[in-house]
């Protein structure tokens, strides 16, 4: 700690006429005396004060060690609105939104909050992005989190699972997090339905979204369908929602190749939902069909391989599941 000197001039300052009179015999040594015996008292009056106290820390003393700064970890049970229709896309760009209790309108519910192994991907500098290894992880761990969540794969329901990740903010601030949303969506269009309750457990049981039926609008011919929206089975209905079909990892296929792929592979699934065998649920001339959901290229380089069922019927309307009924339903 310095202390500065400051020089006075005019009568009665006796260090002047030192000053002026450099031969006078002892005069440089006596003026250095003079100037260090009059900074002693001041350096020794600094050494024996006590340093003065600053925050947790003093001037003087050890200071104390701030924490390193970071992005809080979201809360899981949170739910966030959004203003107006909006569309479950794998970004779900409506979010963040205004967090709200559960129990109030909103659009997506937050079940599971995960982080990033270091070894997902070798570049940490950007956001995660659909098709990046990061992005297919936290895909892949939501989609197995959600099954212990909602109580069954949430493939073989109107429910929609989705990664949300950082911001660039977020993610600048070291932020190595993602969320696991839920939504449920009102048909194969993904337009986000507002709910006021948690989907916890929403599948388990007999309650209204354990099983999922749809109003199909099939072209002129009836080989093309056109639009699916969800309908409650105890209602007329057209089609039921039967299980999951996994198509076999690789490159992305053509269209063809997934109607190909899902033509085959439904129909086993629809037939073990009905509990009759895989021969017995299409009968020629019954007018009755299969169809998948169908996968995207952007679900495709997310991880996704698993594509939904449905059986129904373009002949005649139905009230009421097909499930486990074992006998052919129409």
């Amino acid at each position: 700690m310095g202390v500065r000197l400051r020089m006075r001039t005019g009568a009665g300052a006796g260090s002047d006429a030192a000053l002026q009179a450099p031969h006078r015999r002892g005069g440089p040594a006596r003026l250095v005396a003079a100037a260090l015996a009059a900074l002693g008292p001041l350096l020794g009056l600094a050494a024996c004060t006590s340093a003065p106290s600053v925050g947790d820390g003093s001037v003087g003393g050890d200071w104390a060690v701030l924490p390193t700064p970071s992005v809080p970890v979201p809360p899981e049970g949170a739910c966030t609105a959004a203003d107006g229709p909006q569309t479950a896309g794998l970004t779900l760009a409506f979010l963040p939104g205004t967090a709200v209790d559960c129990t109030k309108p909103h659009l997506s519910e937050t079940f599971s909050v995960g982080t990033f192994p270091a070894q997902a991907d070798t570049d940490s500098s950007t956001v995660p992005t659909v098709g990046t290894a990061r992005f297919r992880y936290a895909y892949g761990e939501c989609v197995r989190q959600a099954k212990t969540f909602l109580g069954r794969d949430p493939h073989t329901s109107a429910l929609v699972v989705l990664p949300v990740m950082p911001s660039e903010r977020q993610w600048a601030g070291q932020a190595r997090w993602f969320r696991c949303e839920v939504v449920e969506i009102a048909g194969l269009d993904r337009t986000v339905v507002v709910r006021s309750e948690s989907l916890r457990h929403a599948l388990t049981g007999a309650g209204p979204l354990a099983t999922t039926c749809a109003d199909v609008q099939l072209n002129a011919t009836h080989d093309q369908v056109l639009a699916v929206t969800f309908t409650p089975c105890g209602q007329e209905h057209d089609a039921e929602l039967v299980g999951a079909y996994t198509l076999p990892d690789g490159d992305y296929p053509s269209a063809a190749r997934i109607q190909s792929l899902t033509s085959t592979g439904c129909p086993p699934v629809g037939a073990a939902y009905v509990g009759i065998p895989a021969t017995d649920l299409i009968r020629p001339g019954s007018e009755v069909y299969t169809f998948a959901s169908g996968l995207t290229k952007d679900q495709w380089s997310a991880g996704e391989r698993t594509t939904s069922c449905f059986f129904g019927s373009s002949a005649k309307r139905r009230t009421g599941s097909i499930k486990g009924v074992r006998a052919f339903p129409y």
